[in-house]
């Protein structure tokens, strides 16, 4: 757990190690100590929000965890496109 009375360099081993807080930085650091030092993502989703795979509505929008799909190659590169990738290339120029 985070020790406050590091906050304010009087008994070493300081944080931080080169220069005193101010006496508001202290205040707020020591707030957020009292209250258990929450993190954002400790309250923002709820369990019951969770596929089985632990993702949330959020989570599936990323790229990563989208469904494998095979993608009609792009009609585009025509001349130079050596292979259906080359056209994928050429579509996102």
């Amino acid at each position: 757990m985070l020790s406050p009375k590091r906050f304010n360099m009087s008994d070493g081993p300081e944080m931080p190690p080169s220069e005193q807080l101010s006496d508001d930085q202290i205040a707020l650091l020591q707030r957020w100590t009292d209250m258990g030092a929450p993190w954002p993502a400790d309250d923002v989703v709820n369990e019951s929000d969770r596929d089985e795979y632990g993702f949330t509505a959020e989570d599936r929008q990323w790229w990563a965890v989208q469904p494998v799909c095979d993608p009609e190659v792009p009609a585009v590169g025509d001349g130079w496109a050596v292979n259906p990738i080359d056209r994928f290339v050429s579509r996102e120029a």
